[in-house]
């Protein structure tokens, strides 16, 4: 394959590879802001999205030579995982502590960490798809 197959590959890997890096780093970031705490990656669930990250980058370091469509059907399920698992904790966060109209944020609220995992497993599911869309014949 040449040309604009190739480029749109490499781009779909960059893709990927970037939501790899920036899941993890959100996983080890604050998911739980507030005036007196901050809470990295709640409970288990930043181990568990950085546990993902680690294996998509993995299953990204073996993209040359494994076989196409187990590849990415595993970037795509690790993707789709940490997302259910980021969104769920950025909704149960959002719920708990609701921002008032007058008075903006009270008590606890949503960290960075956690906004930047749920984009990058969102980011990292779509780029698996897209890589699953590029057939170059390696099945």
């Amino acid at each position: 394959m040449s040309g604009k197959g190739t480029e749109s590959s490499s781009v779909a890997f960059g893709f990927a590879t970037g939501s790899t890096a920036g899941l993890a780093i959100g996983s080890v970031s604050p998911w739980l802001s507030g005036v007196t705490i901050e809470l990295e990656g709640i409970g288990n669930d930043g181990r568990l999205t950085f546990l993902i990250a680690v294996l998509a980058a993995f299953a990204l370091s073996t993209y040359r030579t494994a076989p196409r469509r187990s590849l990415v059907g595993f970037l795509a399920l690790l993707g789709v995982v940490a997302a259910l698992v980021a969104i769920g904790d950025l909704l149960i966060v959002m719920q708990a502590n609701p921002v008032h109209p007058r008075h903006g944020l009270q008590g606890d609220h949503v960290g960075w960490g956690l906004w930047i995992s749920s984009l990058a497993a969102l980011c990292l599911a779509v780029s698996a798809f897209n890589l699953a869309s590029l057939d170059d014949g390696r099945g």
